[in-house]
């Protein structure tokens, strides 16, 4: 089943629902903001195993109009899941998702928490002021020099100081040429970020299946307007999801999302489990054990 669902604010939602009909739903929450969900996401959710259900985000991959920025706000896409669910005619899900995705599940349970039978999670990202400025100020040059530096390098030295700023300018109002440009290079840093990858020759074609022009304007253009949320929202609100099962999957080496924030959540949630292993944010480790987590909550 695909099909795309009117939300608001002129938005349409693109969604697939794929699989064995009768277990229990779970649904991929893809990060970025804005990255959409790709093949590769789907070959995690063995079709004979699960009833998953994967959407692109507002703005994002094949949902419409693609690159809006209308109502694109956290809120907003928290209400678009629950109107997704009641259109499928879902009682209760399962949520699964890795980095914003894993950031924005938090906050649709902290909402319908009576709507969430388990949460998986990967690469744990809490949406802070201080999360959002490590990755853009210059810290991920500690461990990646090189991937910052090609990141930093398409803006003038004026403007390293708010580079978001400068991007995001780039993105929404530059010549043709250049937000094509300002898109890939943010894409491509995340992505290396994410591997640990530095060459362009082996990440162009990764950065290319992506939405990636939705991922690098939304993610700007939310970190710009720090998640549209207030500052720990998810701690604050920890405790309405205390009896959903919950399992965090974190890397030690994450130069994203550090472990500092999954640590945090496992304080404010002790019955949740935690899985640390020496790893990058999307690291071959983490993957593999976010679907066996994921498998394990679906009871498949």
């Amino acid at each position: 089943m695909l099909g795309f669902l009117q939300v608001s604010d002129g938005h349409q939602l693109y969604y697939e629902r794929v699989g064995k009909p009768g277990g229990t739903p779970v649904l991929f929450v893809h990060g970025g903001p804005g990255s959409g969900f790709t093949q590769r996401h789907k070959k995690l959710f063995d079709p004979n195993r699960y009833d998953a259900v994967f959407y692109d985000q507002r703005g994002s991959g094949k949902s419409r109009p693609y690159l809006s920025l209308e109502g694109n706000t956290t809120q907003n896409l928290i209400d678009n899941i629950e109107k997704l669910r009641a259109h499928l005619k879902i009682e209760k899900w399962v949520l699964a998702g890795a980095s914003w995705g894993a950031t924005l599940a938090l906050l649709y349970a902290e909402a319908y928490p009576g709507r969430v039978a388990g949460l998986s999670l990967m690469s744990i990202f809490l949406a802070t002021h201080a999360e959002s400025l490590r990755f853009v100020d210059g810290s991920t040059a500690d461990t990646f020099p090189e991937i910052w530096n090609r990141f930093a390098a398409f803006a003038p030295l004026d403007f390293r100081s708010n580079i978001v700023a400068y991007y995001l300018e780039r993105m929404r109002t530059g010549t043709d040429t250049e937000q094509e440009r300002a898109a890939y290079l943010w894409a491509l840093y995340d992505i290396a970020l994410s591997t640990g990858e530095y060459s362009e020759e082996v990440l162009a074609p990764v950065v290319r299946a992506l939405s990636y022009r939705s991922l690098a304007l939304m993610t700007a253009y939310y970190i710009e307007n720090d998640f549209f949320l207030s500052e720990n929202a998810i701690l604050q609100n920890a405790g309405a999801i205390a009896r959903i099962p919950l399992s965090i999957v974190q890397g030690s080496r994450d130069p994203i999302t550090p472990p500092e924030a999954a640590q945090k959540l496992h304080r404010a949630l002790p019955r949740a489990r935690l899985l640390m292993y020496e790893d990058l944010h999307a690291g071959e480790q983490l993957v593999n054990r976010f679907v066996s987590e994921t498998a394990r909550l679906c009871g498949v």
